[in-house]
């Protein structure tokens, strides 16, 4: 009954961890388990058990592997530790089936999502930012024959 849910629910989460972490080497299984874990969370609300379904455990850590891994996986193609080829980010298809799966995890705990998205996102927008007006000062020292360190 519930022990073999809650032993279950916990080896898939475990299985989607390591999946996610190992980018590598499990990519053909990232679509099929994106699939099932939004699957769980669309039938949530018809849930008619008291039981605790433990998605909000699982959900939110499994969101934040994947994005985890994609950032990762744009620093190893920039590094040049796998080749272009293997950019997750330009497989169309793969990529494609993904992001259908993935609102169903986001808005399962949409504040803790965005929350998370955020604190990954404005450390390199800030830094992004800043380089972009680093460049501009320098053209615009450059374009008046003032030269900067």
């Amino acid at each position: 009954g519930l022990d073999s849910y809650a032993a279950w629910i916990s080896r898939v989460h475990e299985f989607t961890i390591s999946s996610l972490v190992g980018w590598r080497w499990a990519q053909g299984s990232i679509f099929y388990l994106l699939g099932l874990w939004s699957r769980l969370v669309s039938s949530a609300p018809y849930l008619k058990s008291t039981s605790p379904s433990l998605l909000e455990n699982y959900v939110p850590l499994i969101y934040q592997a994947y994005v985890t891994s994609r950032v990762e996986s744009v620093q190893a193609v920039y590094d040049g530790s796998v080749g272009e080829d293997e950019d997750l980010l330009e497989i169309e298809d793969s990529l494609s089936d993904q992001m259908e799966a993935l609102p169903y995890l986001c808005r399962f705990k949409y504040e803790q999502s965005a929350e998370f998205l955020c604190s990954m996102m404005d450390p390199t927008m800030a830094e992004y930012f800043n380089a972009v007006e680093s460049l501009k000062k320098t053209m615009e020292a450059s374009a008046s024959g003032i030269s900067t360190p």
